[in-house]
């Protein structure tokens, strides 16, 4: 124990943990393969997903194929333009760059976690104990990560708009603790416009409500900035970037495209409407909190204490308070608005959960502070380190079977590439019959998702008709006659 203690204490213990945590999720993404939407968007598009290909597909080959497909996919297909802007880029550039960089991008992630955590100080200057909170929390409370941290794509759309959103909420943040300090990114209201406008232009069911916190924000230092201490100038130092999160915002809910889709997708039975659309999503909305239970309990229990005695509260500590309370708000409020969506898949939860655990790391700085060190709720070492050591553990072993099980998805992956590649050289002018996933983990699936903590690969693109739109789409990436599901 005295080792194990010694070893957090050292200050270069925690870039070893960010340097191992890049490693395991740079292997993930290594081993896990191009999947659906991928194929699709290695392409110009020209149309929406279900209508029949044109014959002069054209592959993505530079920076002006990406703007012409994006500029026809805002008015055919959806909002999204900054996120699939980075999907085609990448695609373009390649898989093997993109798992690097992607590696790279959690590992910000949960920097930007610490840094809003730390008061919006981007600083290097953190205990390792609280990067492994982060990122065992975090791995405690999510399932299906390969929806988000794997597939090229979905990586895009949340990982990396998430990434954006945060980084531009971190000088809001400061701002509030600090309201008297000047920085760079204030005094430069285009730069700050520009980054509003591409932070809102990221996630249709989060942004909206930090849009209502960072307004409420605003209002709350223009109508006492005499107590903040701070000028009118500089309260107007703010507006730019909120007002370009509101246009990207705008821009990105508004887009001609997300009502083609919709009505599209309504069309042909891909989605449902109404009363039975309501009924799914309280499913999932229900699924998605009964696994973040003990996380939202935590953070509403001590919020809860803390509210007794706020009034005894520091300055500094009445604004953890309230950052707390807040982002507990966006995270919850972001997931409950997704009962009236279209579609609410799993992994629209990710920025939910993000913002849950900035608001539990919050509550963690508050119940470490002078004040509430020596009181009787803290007065629980050994149980809280026996409970810690128990989630380390537990995020350890299911961590290496996650691991191990994305290097059977690799092996099966390179088998299916080997006979899509003999093909290729070899044309025999049949489909070509493919396994995509592995059989150990195929037949014994509930088992690895036990055993991963639900973080098992899943890959399953191809169906077992050749005609399917994706498995024309993968035949022609490949350039092959054809190919389906073994």
């Amino acid at each position: 124990m005295k080792t194990l203690s010694t070893f957090f204490q050292n200050s270069k213990t925690k870039y070893i943990i960010l340097f191992g945590l890049f490693i395991i999720i740079w292997f993930h993404n290594y081993c896990f393969p191009l999947i659906w939407d991928d194929y699709v968007y290695s392409y110009v598009l020209k149309d929406n997903y279900y209508n029949p290909m044109p014959e002069n597909m054209v592959r993505i080959s530079g920076i002006q194929d990406i703007i012409m497909s994006q500029w026809d996919h805002y008015f055919r297909w959806g909002g999204r333009t900054i996120a699939h802007l980075l999907v085609q880029f990448f695609l373009w550039q390649g898989k093997c760059f993109f798992n690097i960089v992607n590696a790279l991008c959690f590992v910000l992630l949960l920097l930007e976690i610490q840094w809003i955590v730390n008061k919006g100080i981007i600083s290097f200057d953190f205990n390792s104990k609280d990067i492994l909170w982060i990122f065992c929390t975090f791995w405690l409370f999510s399932f299906l990560l390969n929806d988000v941290l794997t597939w090229l794509t979905l990586s895009a759309n949340y990982l990396w708009t998430l990434v954006l959103l945060l980084g531009f909420i971190i000088s809001y943040v400061r701002t509030y603790f600090n309201p008297e300090e000047e920085t760079k990114l204030n005094n430069v209201s285009w730069l700050q416009f520009f980054f509003g406008l591409l932070a809102g232009w990221t996630n249709e069911n989060t942004v909206c409500f930090v849009i209502i916190v960072i307004g409420y924000h605003i209002c709350l230092i223009k109508r006492h900035k005499n107590n903040y201490g701070v000028k009118e100038t500089d309260v107007m130092k703010l507006l730019p970037g909120f007002i370009g999160l509101i246009l990207g915002y705008l821009l990105l809910v508004f887009a001609p495209g997300n009502y083609v889709r919709y009505v599209t997708l309504a069309q042909i039975g891909a989605i449902n409407t109404g009363v039975p659309l309501i009924k799914e999503n309280l499913k999932t909305f229900l699924l998605i909190y009964s696994i973040r239970f003990f996380l939202i309990y935590y953070i509403v229990r001590n919020l809860l204490s803390f509210r007794c005695v706020y009034s005894y509260l520091k300055e500094t500590e009445k604004k953890q308070y309230i950052i707390s309370s807040l982002f507990l708000f966006i995270g919850i409020g972001s997931l409950t608005i997704m009962i009236f969506s279209p579609e609410f898949s799993l992994r629209s939860s990710f920025a939910s959960l993000i913002f849950m655990i900035i608001s539990a790391g919050m509550v963690r700085m508050l119940r470490n502070s002078a004040f509430f060190k020596n009181s009787t709720e803290n007065k629980r070492g050994s149980v809280n380190r026996i409970v810690s050591y128990i989630v380390v553990i537990y995020v350890g072993c299911t961590l290496l079977c996650s691991t191990y099980a994305h290097y059977l998805s690799r092996q099966q992956t390179d088998i299916m590439m080997q006979q899509i590649l003999h093909e290729k050289a070899n044309p025999s002018g049949k489909v070509l019959a493919v396994k995509e996933s592995s059989d150990l983990i195929k037949e014994n699936l509930v088992f690895w998702f036990i055993i991963t903590g639900g973080h098992v690969p899943n890959v399953r693109t191809l169906t077992d008709n050749s005609s399917y739109w994706i498995n024309r789409y993968i035949s022609i990436y490949y350039g092959i006659s054809g190919i389906r599901a073994y």
